[in-house]
């Protein structure tokens, strides 16, 4: 008999998560929760599967994507529940 993996397919690394020549990759859990963020928003629940310290990823995947204009958004939902996303950063 066959074990499952610990993580699905979708949790590894994609080209998403490949930086241009010249500049630096993310990896491991940075990796994950940057892809897991690019599929759409995300419950800091869900980003505490790849990482119980997703905040730190969060602030590691900030800078990455400070070069290519995009952040990280936090919203607060009710019961605790933070949902967070990309979105491009405003010039204004």
């Amino acid at each position: 008999m066959s074990q499952a993996p610990l993580f699905p397919d979708h949790l590894h690394e994609t080209p998403q998560t490949r930086a241009p020549e010249g500049r630096k990759r993310l990896r491991g859990q940075n990796a994950k929760i940057l892809a897991r963020l690019r599929r759409g928003k995300a419950s800091n629940t869900e980003l505490a599967i790849y990482s119980l310290k997703y905040t730190s990823r969060i602030s590691d995947i900030r800078a990455h994507l400070k070069e290519r204009g995009e952040t990280i958004k936090c919203t607060r939902g009710e019961g605790g529940i933070c949902w967070y996303e990309i979105v491009k950063v405003n010039d204004g």
